[in-house]
């Protein structure tokens, strides 16, 4: 989990990308950014998504791997799977993400 406080862009509301989104993606999508650790990737396996950025909804985690890959092709994350383990990536955290010591 991350230490760093991390920081949404203003852009991020007028972002076509994220737009197009259905609107519990887009939440799901700045709920994990925090959760990101400082090269900007977490686990993806739903269920751990879940548990760790939406605890409180009531999102199965089939609906939480729809909405990871309806990012994914909008091109806001990487979301792949290394043997059996599922990790997200987001596509320009260097642009946005500055940590600072």
């Amino acid at each position: 989990m991350a230490k760093d406080a991390r920081m949404l862009h203003v852009g991020i509301s007028k972002s076509l990308q994220v737009n197009n989104l259905p609107f519990p993606a887009r939440l799901l999508f700045t709920w994990m950014i925090p959760h990101a650790d400082d090269d900007g990737r977490l686990k993806g396996d739903p269920k751990y998504v879940k548990a760790c950025v939406v605890p409180y909804t009531n999102w199965s985690p089939k609906n939480i791997k729809k909405y990871l890959e309806m990012m994914r092709d909008e091109g806001l994350i990487y979301y792949w799977q290394e043997k059996e383990e599922w990790f997200i990536e987001f596509v320009n955290w260097g642009k946005y993400q500055h940590i600072r010591s």
